[in-house]
């Protein structure tokens, strides 16, 4: 019962995902959303060893997941890369843990980079290794990278992906 009512969470959230990147990625974006995905790139160039291929590769699917949206965007899915579960879970524990709001975007950026440097040297998924992320100098391949190591999707739709990080490259 318990794993049946699991698939049909995911099932459910992906659904909303699917139909807020639709909807999302094809509505005009405020400035507000621009000024995130400066925000965003500043910061982690400031405060990360992230080079800018996988800045732009993170903001690619960050928008993709949330079009930067740092709050609960359903009854399932919160934050940037529309977490949910355990991930929303160790979510509000770091931020406990620093003394912050999770909806912070700082947060959340910092959680993103903690989690990536924590990933594990055997981790391999849709035919990509931490050693392909570690090793990327194209944006457009750090997309997709990071969407298979870490989103860990099904399939990664490397239409709509890269369609996102044109629009993170253009904002820069």
């Amino acid at each position: 019962m318990r794993k049946d009512r699991k698939r049909i969470i995911y099932g459910v959230c992906a659904i909303i995902i699917m139909v807020t990147i639709f909807v999302g990625s094809n509505a005009i974006t405020t400035k507000k959303d621009d000024n995130r995905v400066k925000i965003a790139y500043d910061y982690l160039q400031k405060n990360s060893d992230l080079n800018e291929a996988q800045i732009i590769g993170i903001l690619s699917n960050i928008r993709e997941q949330s079009n930067f949206k740092t709050e609960k965007h359903n009854e399932m899915c919160t934050g940037l890369l529309a977490w949910t579960f355990h991930k929303e879970d160790e979510l509000e524990k770091f931020a406990k843990k620093e003394n912050k709001n999770v909806n912070d975007l700082y947060l959340q950026l910092d959680f993103i980079v903690n989690e990536v440097n924590s990933l594990p040297e055997s981790i391999s998924y849709n035919g990509y290794t931490l050693k392909d992320w570690n090793n990327v100098e194209n944006a457009d391949d750090a997309s997709i990278i990071f969407s298979s190591i870490y989103i860990r999707p099904r399939a990664v739709n490397e239409d709509r992906l890269l369609g996102d990080t044109d629009y993170v490259v253009k904002m820069l």
